[in-house]
């Protein structure tokens, strides 16, 4: 289960909403602040390595999101994501865009690989200053661990604590 983190960076305290979709809008990935771990270099690629990416992120700024879009197009109970500034981040590849309209009619370019599906990134259809890096497709993505969960009215309820379902046995051990 995630406990709430040790360090909350001032952008979440404001607000009721937080300050993520702020710092999204006005083009930031987040400053290293006082008990930041700093920015990070991170890499990654789809599943069938058509398209690979590295990015520069501040891995305070890693969030889960369970709203119901994350879930339908993650086809999992929530998605585990990253803002990073358009220069701090380098594509390789050409990923198939699809447009989705949000609830308050904002229009979003989703970019997954069109050969294996995987999810890279989604950003603002108009102005790409920032891209919401999809972590699954990190190479760090064990060393991410998300600072904070957004939307947690649609979570689904036995989401937010798996600790007690029992798990399987690894199959190649």
């Amino acid at each position: 289960m995630l406990s709430a983190p040790r360090f909350v960076p001032r952008w979440f305290e404001r607000s009721g909403r937080t300050q993520l979709s702020k710092a999204i809008v006005e083009g930031s990935d987040g400053p290293a602040g006082k008990g930041s771990k700093g920015r990070m270099k991170i890499d990654g690629a789809c599943h069938c390595g058509r398209i690979s990416y590295e990015a520069d992120i501040n891995p305070d700024y890693v969030t889960i999101c369970h709203c119901t879009d994350c879930q339908a197009f993650s086809g999992a109970p929530y998605r585990f994501t990253v803002p990073v500034k358009a220069e701090n981040f380098k594509l390789h590849g050409q990923p198939k865009i699809y447009i989705k309209t949000a609830d308050s009619g904002n229009k979003r370019a989703l970019a997954f690989c069109a050969d294996c599906g995987s999810a890279i990134y989604s950003t603002s259809l108009d102005d790409r200053v920032v891209f919401s890096l999809r972590l699954g497709t990190a190479k760090q993505r064990a060393q991410l661990v998300p600072k904070y969960q957004g939307w947690c009215r649609s979570a689904l309820p036995w989401a937010m604590d798996i600790s007690d379902i029992p798990r399987a046995p690894d199959p190649t051990q």
